[in-house]
């Protein structure tokens, strides 16, 4: 969504919009705090979509993506690191390093903690006894 239709939103929940995204049948208001269900049920009718989720800019850090050519075709997973806002930017950690551009990045419903995953913290190989 563009600045404008941010601000928009913005005054519609009461609360600064740092990231909206709209498909065709939801929407997705990332604000520093949340937004409660009747402001998002006016933002969703705002939008013309059934459904607006409110997210905190947390929320997202660790969340696994998959990331997606022109066709639909799966070209890696990765995890999302940070999300600048302003530049409209995702830093994610991949192995994927292709030629094909990525033309979606689809969110997942698991989400990753570097800190132990790098730290190996409650990691045990099979010869380790439990």
């Amino acid at each position: 969504m563009t600045l404008s239709e941010r601000e928009k939103l913005a005054v519609m929940v009461g609360e600064d919009v740092l990231w909206a995204e709209r498909t065709s049948n939801t929407a997705l208001i990332i604000t520093l705090a949340p937004v409660g269900s009747e402001k998002l049920r006016v933002a969703a009718e705002h939008l013309g979509v059934p459904r607006c989720f409110g997210l905190s800019p947390e929320s997202l850090q660790g969340l696994v993506v998959g990331l997606l050519a022109a066709g639909g075709r799966a070209l890696s997973l990765g995890w999302i690191e940070t999300v600048a806002y302003k530049e409209g930017h995702l830093v994610l950690y991949t192995p994927y390093a292709g030629t094909e551009p990525v033309a979606v990045v689809e969110f997942g419903d698991i989400r990753l903690d570097k800190e132990i995953i790098f730290s190996g913290k409650g990691m045990k190989s099979a010869a380790e006894p439990t």
